[in-house]
């Protein structure tokens, strides 16, 4: 059975990210690949240590809102993004305002005390699934942030993303949602995209509905 530590990528990314992001299919391995690190404090600092300062600076460049801190909201159950639109991107030919597959974010096990949690995702009718290793929640009050590493698995390599869901938390929803996936190693794989390449998205509406 496929390990849902691994990342789905060659059928999530074909209607998410048109197949330009990363290539390729998860393995069978059910060890996780990408740990967090040893402490995660939800500081700028930590959230450098954990993407690198390139990546952080290129994203947040791109217009994403990094929740720092180390209080996060506790969040739980599932939200959806729809309409689902390309807010940025530094990949050539993408159009920003294209719209994207609607897709639900689901969020569940948070530790407060560790400031971890896990995060899965999938489009309608559960045709494309994904889910993050090693991931993190940074935040204060109603606003944080999910950062997940996820590993890809191609015929030539492999290569690790980063994605992260921000916002603040209402009854509603996730307010001022938003949703990046980024490449932060392709370990000298040319058939991936390159370090520090990816999409920034946000739901139309401003809020990614409690389901």
């Amino acid at each position: 059975m496929k390990n849902r530590n691994t990342f789905r990528a060659a059928a999530f990314f074909g209607v998410l990210a048109a197949g330009l992001l990363f290539s390729g299919c998860g393995g069978d391995d059910d060890t996780p690949q990408v740990q967090p690190i040893a402490v995660f404090s939800g500081s700028h600092q930590s959230i450098e240590n954990y993407v690198t300062p390139e990546l952080l600076e290129t994203m947040e460049g791109l217009g994403l809102k990094i929740n720092e801190g180390s209080t996060p909201s506790a969040i739980s159950g599932e939200f959806l993004d729809a309409p689902n639109i390309l807010q940025a991107s530094n990949i050539e030919g993408s159009v920003p305002g294209s719209v994207f597959a609607n897709t639900y974010f689901k969020f569940e096990r948070q530790n407060l005390l560790t400031n971890t949690i896990d995060i899965s995702y999938r489009t309608p009718g559960n045709t494309e699934t994904s889910s993050g290793i090693g991931t993190v929640i940074s935040g204060h009050d109603d606003y944080f942030s999910v950062i997940a590493k996820q590993k890809t698995v191609h015929a030539s390599g492999t290569a690790d993303g980063v994605i992260i869901v921000s916002g603040r938390l209402t009854d509603a929803g996730i307010e001022d949602f938003q949703f990046a996936i980024f490449m932060l190693d392709n370990h000298g794989d040319a058939s991936f995209i390159a370090n520090n390449k990816g999409r920034l998205f946000h739901d139309q509406d401003n809020v990614a509905v409690k389901q």
